[in-house]
């Protein structure tokens, strides 16, 4: 998915240049499980540009005041505490969490961070095309 993202804001930003999309794609940070790990620790990757994107972990966590957090599949993320905090670890002013609550697997309701704005989207389109 975070490969993707890099793909798609190079093309829709109409990035061109490999220092240009090397500066963008240093931007973005991947907070995920180890590719191919039954873990449950979280790693934080960037983004490379090594003829084509790839995805490559940090030797060192950077210490970073992030613009903005996206955390994707929260209702998966904010089920379990461990998980809540580390994500909860990095700063930022401005999250977006993106969440199904009917697609957790708890049957407790889940907490978000507090003091949050609420939108619930009730129409839900699957299908790209139409989007």
């Amino acid at each position: 998915l975070g490969i993707f993202i890099g793909k798609w804001l190079c093309i829709h930003l109409k990035v061109q240049g490999n220092s240009k999309v090397k500066k963008l794609l240093s931007r973005l940070h991947i907070l995920s499980k180890p590719l191919n790990s039954q873990s449950d620790t979280l790693k934080l990757h960037r983004l490379v540009l090594k003829n084509e994107i790839k995805i490559s972990e940090f030797n060192e966590t950077p210490n970073v005041n992030y613009a903005m957090i996206v955390v994707d599949e929260a209702h998966h993320v904010y089920q379990h505490q461990h998980l809540r905090e580390c994500i909860e670890s990095f700063e930022s002013d401005r999250w977006l969490l993106l969440s199904d609550d009917s697609q957790s697997t708890t049957t407790n309701k889940i907490q978000y961070q507090e003091g949050e704005f609420l939108a619930r989207l009730t129409q839900v389109v699957r299908n790209t095309p139409r989007v």
